[in-house]
């Protein structure tokens, strides 16, 4: 594990570098203030580690991932002042080359893209495909511009979901298309969702076989209760201060029970609190942020992501909610400024 976690650092060490040579100075108080949500959630996470590991004298798996930790807020406060355009293209293009290439992996190599009939693709399980997918699907509908891309990208990340049938990430991903849509009108969301429903039903009712290619992702097995379980064992052992990370007797997928069960009551106070500094500025940037936020963690409570700082899932989704946030917030600034110019034309062609 320790070798894993090492390389991992390494490889982020490198990402850092890359992020600082592409960063600038803050120029206005708005975008200090946006660097702050980093180093509270940081910090958040550092209390988990703090207890978690060195607690329970973990001492080289705390100078671990609190090293990578480190390197991953650097990374994210520099992407905060990063132009906006380059991080949406590398977001978008690395979300997309991922997901392409493990389609086409499944589809030339079997044996190697699929495992237990859901599509892994070129990484270790099909969740962990299937939340770049979520991330994939997200962006095409918050930051992506051209109409025909962003049907395309959603397509390609539908398809992902369906093949890898990773359910918590369709689950994130239909949060953000309930709440987008919502958006323009309760009314029309409304009239939509239920034509839709009927459309879909009789369809359905005349073809029940459409339904194959879901049944994986449709399936009704529990594969979550057995690690609740193991988490509320380790956590009444020990609810203060957990058993230490990595010492659970099973996986525990879910990032509040994880952080329960090897770091207490301090660990679960450490999730709670990263979820509230999403929310908080979320808000603070607009209602895609704010809603991006609401389905990551809805996610993380069936994933375990939120807690690993050398993780490529915590990385990249932090990359891709730093997107959402600027682009959400240059776009308000543009209008404000359009408006107020507008103020000013009228009121000079007034006093003409």
């Amino acid at each position: 594990m320790a070798i894993s976690v090492a390389l991992r650092v390494g490889g982020f060490a490198i990402i850092t570098v890359l992020a600082l040579r592409h960063s600038s100075p803050a120029h206005s108080e708005t975008e200090q203030t946006s660097k702050s949500w980093v180093y509270v959630f940081g910090a958040s996470l550092a209390l988990y580690f703090v207890v978690g590991a060195a607690f329970h004298a973990q001492i080289t798996t705390f100078i671990l991932y609190m090293i990578g930790l480190v390197l991953l807020v650097v990374a994210a406060t520099a992407s905060v002042s990063a132009t906006d355009q380059d991080l949406r293209k590398g977001v978008v293009w690395a979300l997309g080359a991922l997901l392409v290439s493990s389609l086409a992996l499944g589809a030339l190599v079997p044996a190697l893209g699929f495992e237990g009939g859901r599509l892994r693709g070129v990484l270790e399980n099909a969740n962990t495909l299937g939340f770049f997918a979520f991330l994939l699907g997200c962006a095409a509908l918050t930051i992506v511009d051209s109409p025909r891309w962003r049907v395309a990208l959603l397509l390609l990340s539908g398809i992902i979901l369906v093949l890898s049938a990773s359910r918590a990430s369709s689950l994130a991903l239909a949060i953000v298309v309930l709440l987008l849509v919502l958006r323009r009108g309760f009314a029309r969301s409304i009239i939509i969702a239920v034509s839709g429903v009927l459309v879909l039903g009789v369809v359905l009712l005349l073809n029940p076989s459409l339904l194959d290619p879901f049944a994986n992702l449709l399936r009704m097995n529990d594969s979550r209760s057995d690690s609740t379980a193991t988490a509320l064992r380790a956590f009444e052992t020990s609810p203060l201060i957990g058993i230490g990370v990595g010492n659970e007797s099973s996986i525990i997928a879910s990032s509040p029970f994880r952080a329960l069960a090897q770091a207490g009551i301090f660990g679960l106070v450490a999730v709670i609190s990263m979820w509230i500094i999403l929310l908080i500025q979320g808000l603070k940037s607009g209602y895609k942020t704010v809603t991006v936020a609401i389905a990551a963690i809805v996610h993380s409570v069936f994933e375990g992501w939120l807690l690993s700082p050398v993780s490529p899932l915590l990385a990249i989704f932090m990359f891709f909610w730093i997107v959402v946030a600027n682009r959400e917030k240059s776009d308000s600034t543009g209008r404000k400024t359009r408006t107020n110019q507008t103020n000013i034309d009228y009121q000079i062609k007034l006093r003409q």
